[in-house]
């Protein structure tokens, strides 16, 4: 019996992730989304849907309020990441069901406010940067594109 239903033609991705064993023991599994098993990402993922309060629970009032606090929330991302896709999600543009990428502003996420996210970026708090040619693992291990684009944000 397997540990989860799966619908058919689902994504590797999903077929592996979307269980409840990858779901206690893979941070990548916490934030997967295959936007074309929005229903399965929403039974199945036990992180992601609740950070973002698109299901609620006793903690979704704290995680607004904590993001909301934030004084600026920077999302630098890029074409050139290689590894998230759509690459526009750093600033939460997601593919909608017809698998074409949706500015953040037009997602639930936003026109909801669920989690503080048009708050901030009413009150000039969200920052928005878009830097070609820097790869997903250069953020973290290059030292140049953290001079340059990290620690300019860093107070």
């Amino acid at each position: 019996m397997p540990l989860v239903e799966l619908p058919p033609l689902l994504t590797v991705g999903s077929a592996l992730f979307y269980n409840p064993i990858a779901q206690r023991t893979l941070s990548i599994a916490n934030y997967w989304h295959d936007p074309f098993q929005d229903q399965l990402y929403l039974r199945q993922n036990t992180f992601l849907p609740y950070y973002d309060n698109r299901i609620r629970s006793e903690r979704s009032a704290s995680y607004k309020e904590a993001f909301v606090k934030l004084r600026r929330f920077v999302a630098i991302q890029g074409p050139g990441d290689g590894v998230i896709d759509p690459w526009q999600s750093g600033d939460f543009s997601f593919y909608n069901r017809l698998g074409t990428v949706e500015n953040y502003t037009q997602r639930e996420v936003y026109t909801e406010d669920l989690f503080g996210l048009r708050t901030l970026d009413e009150d000039g708090r969200f920052i928005k940067y878009i830097q070609d040619g820097v790869e997903h693992f250069d953020w973290v291990f290059n030292n140049e594109v953290i001079e340059k684009y990290i620690l300019p944000n860093l107070d």
